[in-house]
């Protein structure tokens, strides 16, 4: 720009500080807008996939009745979130089997019942969630919330950016008049005597050096410029040097720190879910065990009164049973997790405890069991009941991973000295490890799914919340143990728990 270029130093310095100040703010603020929106979106996102889970799963009695008042009584719970402007209930065969309108206002029904997930619009979202029963779908639940609380946000920051970035400017400015003497004097004398030395050809004038800043070891270079000048390359190409070494060591904390960062980070999201889970599970734990009581209760009753009842009436009575028991099998895990329990220990037989959870798990036909269980194990010092369903969860969970057959390994040995530095303290340097192995011939498990698994709330099955995994974790933990998982996509998953040996005989 011929303008920009011909103008004064103090001109250019003047507006180069307020096009940088005013080019950061603006960056700053366009970032911390599109970090807003972000965050605001996957916020509304996880608060609409909960209430679609737990609305869901609270509509399945009723649709299974065909209770279509039961079905719009729990869709007015909705009535709590003022974004969430309707919802519908989809029946099996797709079409609306109750609804709900915020203040009862009109709005258009999705014709026909579509994919799992969700979709944004410019000032709406849509959220569908097919409700699942003993692995089939007996329909489904869309929900549309509004996005009127980010737009107001938006405008807020908006107008608090707009004045923080006018005062900034207006401070930049006065600063920049009141500072810039002390660069463009000395800038200018340095001029005046380059032009000099460059005209008048005198060498024996020289610069003078006014302060101690860059300016003034730039005079007292430009003053020894003549006598040293085979002296300055050198150094310079020794600084290149020095500054290439400095940059590869500089990326290489740089990329270190950066792992440390995301590790950081991840153990964060994991304790913050951690942490919403805890606050969560006593009032869970409360408000959902004393109903669930209660009905399970009443079946054991219905089936003690009508015990030549008809088919029909027995199976929707085993439905309500098995549901009723899944709901306190996820209260207990969402207990287990937020609070392990310390453990009472005693020394056992491990293979008791493996068959002990072996036993409360049913195999199908269709999975070929293999067991490796020697009697000649070391015992070991552990809680009895959290190792017996720490092995539950984990055969269970081998099962489930293979929905079309295949092979089931439970395999028990002494681990002996090979992970003792890492099990043993020193201490019990002389003790024997036990290695418990768990094989299935399953799916197995993608690399993406291994990076999240002992995430809280992370799972890839229709059913559950993902917390069984987790909770035998912290239970092989609390006993001394490590719990560890490898597995490959369609190739099987191999979960291994190393637990420590306790000397003397097994009981």
């Amino acid at each position: 720009m011929p303008v920009f270029r011909d103008i004064s130093i103090k001109q250019k310095l003047m507006r180069i500080s307020l096009f940088t100040a005013g080019l950061a703010l603006i960056l700053s603020a366009a970032a911390l807008t599109i970090n807003e929106v972000i965050v605001f979106r996957q916020t509304i996102l996880n608060e609409l996939t909960v209430q679609t889970e737990i609305i869901g799963s609270n509509c399945t009695a009723a649709l299974t009745f065909n209770d279509v008042r039961a079905a719009k009584e729990i869709l007015s719970a909705l009535r709590a979130n003022r974004d969430i402007d309707h919802a519908v209930l989809f029946g099996k065969d797709g079409l609306p089997f109750a609804d709900y309108g915020h203040d009862n206002g009109k709005y258009d029904v999705p014709p026909v019942l579509k994919e799992e997930g969700h979709r944004f619009g410019l000032n709406y979202v849509e959220v569908y969630h097919p409700i699942v029963l003993d692995n089939e779908v007996v329909g489904a639940l869309y929900l549309h919330s509004n996005l009127h609380a980010l737009y107001d946000s938006l405008f807020r920051y908006a107008g608090i950016f707009f004045a923080a970035i006018l005062l900034s400017l207006g401070a930049v400015y006065a600063l920049s008049s009141r500072l810039q003497m002390s660069i463009t004097g000395l800038i200018s004398d340095l001029a005046r005597t380059m032009k000099t030395v460059s005209e008048e050809k005198d060498y024996s004038v020289r610069a003078t050096v006014q302060s101690r800043d860059e300016l003034g070891v730039l005079a007292e270079g430009f003053n020894e410029m003549l006598s040293r000048t085979q002296k300055a390359l050198i150094e310079r190409e020794n600084a290149e040097q020095e500054v290439r070494r400095l940059n590869v060591e500089l990326e290489m904390k740089v990329e270190e720190r950066t792992r440390q960062l995301i590790d950081a980070q991840e153990e964060l999201v994991r304790q913050e879910k951690l942490a919403t889970l805890g606050q969560l599970s006593g009032s869970v734990g409360h408000e959902l065990r004393n109903p669930l009581g209660v009905i399970s209760n009443a079946v054991f009753y219905l089936r003690t009164v009508m015990p030549e009842a008809d088919e029909t009436v027995t199976e929707y009575l085993d439905i309500i049973k098995n549901e009723v028991d899944s709901s306190q099998r996820i209260i207990t895990d969402l207990l287990d997790l937020t609070k392990t329990k310390t453990p009472r220990t005693r020394v056992v037989a491990i293979a008791g405890l493996i068959r002990q959870g072996l036993g409360k798990c049913v195999v199908p036909g269709n999975i070929s069991l293999h067991l490796e269980i020697p009697d000649a194990l070391p015992a070991v010092k552990v809680d009895p009941p959290q190792l017996a369903q720490v092995f539950q969860n984990l055969i269970s969970n081998a099962i489930q991973a293979m929905p079309r057959g295949g092979e089931l390994f439970v395999a028990a040995r002494r681990a002996g000295s090979r992970e003792r530095g890492v099990m043993n303290s020193p201490g019990n340097a002389g003790f024997d490890d036990v290695e418990i192995t768990i094989i299935d011939t399953g799916e197995g498990i993608s690399p993406e799914n291994m990076k999240k698994l002992f995430q809280p709330l992370f799972t890839t099955k229709a059913r559950g919340i993902g917390l069984g995994l987790i909770v035998a974790r912290n239970n092989v933990e609390a006993n001394g143990g490590r719990l560890k998982v490898d597995s490959r996509a369609g190739k099987g998953t191999t979960v291994t728990v190393l637990l420590p040996g306790e000397r003397g005989d097994t009981p």
